[in-house]
């Protein structure tokens, strides 16, 4: 009995999909679809629990005409595909129940049998809508049809740089078992050099990304990336845990990671206080011996701060401007001028 209403509910689905696509009745669909799921109370339990693995051969096989062939009355399998694909979308979004219980791997793995030559075309289409389409409008059949087995090289790295922006760390991860390199370049440098969460830098990590590549152009390593303002103070923590060496010098104009906190985060906002607080105190301890170091130009990384202030203040002047709480922070810790270290030097017999 519990077999024939496992093949009823998937049969009831399929019918209810294609009315789906002929009508367009989403909503309608979404309630009946979730008075299906809700028929059997052990149904909607093991469901949710194995997300319908446990399913068995008989349903799996009407599923996948469900979500394979069901609707290819094309002639282009392209458009066909395209179209499941809309419509699986579209329950997606209506449908809480349809969304839990199959997710995009599920239906990615009904979508195997396509053409790979197929699948790879509408690979290459979604990207290029990427460019008049929101980056949330096709995460979901971009992964959708890399758990079909779509060959993940026809993506260029937009893609995964969005997810990162975004830190979705389900598509990163997605991505990266299915065997995209954590260790790509985009450009100059690694593309794990702009995770913005700690999270998705631990994801990298965990599938062997190394910590140890310079910057191409300027020379420094991920540190350099993590006290920009976009970055959390988390990423630099767990870098610094991992040993990145903090304490690499810029070829170009021999400055050390506190110049470049100073340099990237000019025009200091109120909102960004904590975090630049943060992301010092990291420094100083990691670094103590540096923070009064000398760049090409002969400024500390305080006379950096100071020339900031002058300038943010020629712009617009307030009394609470956070860069002065940041050079009371670097005061406090023992960061000098140059002149000051020179008139020390001076004293000193």
């Amino acid at each position: 009995m519990q077999k024939i209403t496992h093949i009823f509910t998937a049969v009831c689905l399929a019918m209810l999909f294609n009315s789906a696509c002929l009508q367009g009745m989403q909503e309608t669909v979404s309630k009946n679809v979730s008075e299906m799921f809700a028929q059997s109370e052990q149904f909607a339990l093991q469901a949710r629990e194995h997300d319908w693995i446990w399913l068995d051969d008989v349903v799996n096989i009407g599923l996948k005409v469900v979500f394979n062939y069901c609707h290819t009355q094309e002639d282009d399998q392209v458009k066909s595909i395209e179209k499941n694909v809309k419509n699986f979308v579209r329950l997606s979004a209506t449908c809480k129940n349809f969304r839990e219980r199959l997710t995009f791997e599920t239906i990615g793995h009904f979508c195997q049998d396509y053409a790979l030559v197929d699948k790879n075309k509408i690979l290459k289409n979604l990207m290029k809508s990427m460019y008049y389409n929101d980056y949330h409008s096709i995460r979901l059949p971009v992964l959708l049809f890399i758990c079909a087995h779509a060959d993940i090289n026809c993506l260029d790295d937009n893609m995964l740089l969005q997810g990162m922006h975004s830190n979705d760390t389900q598509l990163v991860e997605t991505f990266l078992k299915h065997h995209v390199d954590p260790n790509k370049y985009n450009i100059f440098e690694p593309i794990f050099f702009n995770a913005r969460s700690a999270e998705i830098a631990q994801i990298f990590i965990d599938n062997g990304a190394r910590l140890d590549p310079i910057d191409e152009y300027y020379n420094m390593n991920i540190l350099c990336k993590t006290v920009q303002p976009w970055c959390s103070s988390e990423v630099l923590a767990l870098y610094l845990k991992h040993k990145v060496n903090a304490r690499l010098l810029s070829a170009r104009c021999n400055s050390c990671l506190l110049h470049h906190l100073v340099f990237y985060n000019g025009e200091l906002s109120a909102r960004g206080l904590d975090e630049f607080i943060k992301k010092s105190e990291l420094l100083f301890k990691a670094i103590p011996d540096m923070i009064n170091w000398l760049n090409a130009s002969n400024q500390t990384p305080l006379d950096d701060l100071k020339t900031n202030l002058k300038i943010y203040e020629h712009k617009r002047k307030y009394p609470d401007n956070p860069l002065r709480k940041v050079i009371a922070l670097f005061r406090k810790y023992g960061c000098k001028t140059a002149q000051e270290l020179t008139m020390q030097d001076q004293v000193q017999p």
